[in-house]
């Protein structure tokens, strides 16, 4: 059995105290890059949703130089509308929220299902520092990310916004690394400002 610990979760922390834990070496494009075709490689292939997706996405933050166990954490409770209990795939509180599915699963019922959750922690009293921004949904084989709150970002120039919602193929993780950083120092796992902005 898991040993438990108690400890305050770091979205509970100021924004200086949240980059100090996590500070280290940014890694650069090239690096982080090559990480994304790694990763491609490993998962190319991966049905098993249940037996495989914490590691997938204990990876996916590797490929940032970003340990999830730090920021997010795996199955957390929330209270569905209909009274009943579900739990969130990956949280991490004022970030982001992950749902991850079996290969070929309607990525849209995903969405669907994040959303719930989403207001399933509101519902619930959660305070809306803690509501995430981004929504990732993935397969395996797809990912899509979208942003909740794409007018938080007025001010970036008009060519270098990234669209709220954007959906490719796993193979393609390389080629959209920065849909998931501004810059390597910055790192946000989402579009404009980002989820892992402070991650580092």
């Amino acid at each position: 059995m898991r040993r438990q610990t108690c400890r305050r979760s770091i979205a509970d922390l100021p924004l200086p105290a949240r980059a100090g834990i996590l500070r280290g070496v940014p890694l650069s494009w090239n690096e982080i890059r090559h990480r994304a075709i790694a990763f491609n490689k490993e998962w190319k292939g991966e049905t098993r949703e249940a037996a495989e997706r914490q590691t997938f996405w204990n990876e996916f933050f590797n490929v940032f130089g970003v340990r999830r166990r730090t920021v997010a954490t795996f199955e957390e409770p929330v209270k569905k509308l209909s009274g009943d209990w579900g739990f969130i795939n990956l949280f991490w509180p004022g970030r982001m929220l992950a749902e991850h599915k079996s290969a070929g699963a309607d990525l849209g019922k995903a969405h669907a299902q994040g959303m719930a959750y989403i207001r399933g922690l509101k519902d619930s009293g959660r305070p809306d520092r803690e509501l995430p921004r981004w929504l990732i949904i993935s397969d395996f084989a797809r990912i899509a990310l979208h942003d909740l709150e794409p007018e938080q970002d007025p001010d970036a120039p008009l060519f270098k916004r990234l669209p709220p919602s954007v959906e490719f193929p796993l193979a393609e993780f390389h080629k959209h690394i920065r849909h998931f950083a501004t810059s390597t120092s910055n790192l946000v796992l989402g579009a404009g400002v980002g989820i892992l902005r402070h991650a580092r």
